[in-house]
């Protein structure tokens, strides 16, 4: 299990790629979902994961494709995150098959500002966000840049490594058995956090401890409390803007 993407929900699409550039990431855009509801724009990183900045264009769904607004919430923030499938009727047989309920395949698309039309198909919990699941039809590159000049931030970062979701205290037993379900994977437990040793990075559970954790629980449930991200430069500072928590390591 690899992650594709971690998604912010804001209001203002051009002022959070301003925002984000001032923080020192290189944004790209991306285009409007095929139901023209949501438009995008991305910040791609060397491991092949992004993050995607997703707001709403206030239009009515055309009833071409997904409606994405599931995405879209009334405060800027993390609304999910998706992993990346190369197989995704097989993953999400094997999951079904070891007790997770998914919604059916569904598919999206998305137009580019160039005019390229880019395919994919997707599943989801009918409960969460974090995580869905993704695979490509039309070639990769076409949904998220490989370009060396879009992944050269000069904040230095190169990879997501972990996501970080809160739990509430009566939750967690059942938060963290379904994350054994979808990454078949057993955690190592320590200090109020149950962590995920995944392909490139990792999915740590945090149990909510602090009026902080409680509070984005209470306001956004499982989607993610914060993202870590590895940077080339020592001198990076953990951000909290557009209502994501961003911290930087070197290791």
């Amino acid at each position: 299990m690899k992650l594709d993407h971690v998604i912010i929900s804001v209001q203002n699409l051009p002022a959070a790629i301003a925002n984000y550039r001032e923080q020192g990431f290189i944004v790209t855009e991306g285009g409007r979902h095929s139901s023209g509801t949501t438009e995008n724009a991305l910040i791609a990183f060397a491991d092949g994961a992004y993050i995607e900045l997703v707001a709403p264009t206030g239009e009515e769904p055309s009833g071409n494709g997904y409606d994405y607004t599931v995405l879209i919430s009334k405060t800027d923030g993390y609304t999910g995150f998706a992993t990346l499938s190369h197989d995704l009727e097989a993953d999400a047989a094997a999951m079904t098959t070891r007790g997770l309920s998914l919604n059916p395949v569904a598919n999206g698309s998305r137009q580019k500002p160039t005019g390229e039309a880019l395919r994919w198909k997707a599943t989801m919990m009918p409960d969460t966000m974090s995580p869905f699941f993704i695979e490509d039809v039309t070639p990769r590159n076409l949904r998220v840049s490989d370009r060396p000049q879009d992944l050269a931030h000069p904040n230095g970062a190169i990879a997501i490594t972990d996501v970080t979701v809160i739990s509430s205290v009566a939750a967690v037993k059942e938060v963290v058995s379904s994350y054994r379900i979808i990454t078949d994977e057993d955690p190592k437990l320590s200090d109020g956090l149950a962590v995920f040793p995944l392909d490139g990075f990792t999915i740590t559970v945090r149990t909510a401890t602090l009026d902080v954790h409680r509070d984005h629980f209470a306001a956004r449930a499982r989607a993610p409390f914060q993202i870590t991200l590895r940077t080339t430069r020592p001198d990076v500072a953990a951000i909290h803007i557009h209502g994501a928590r961003m911290a930087f390591t070197m290791t």
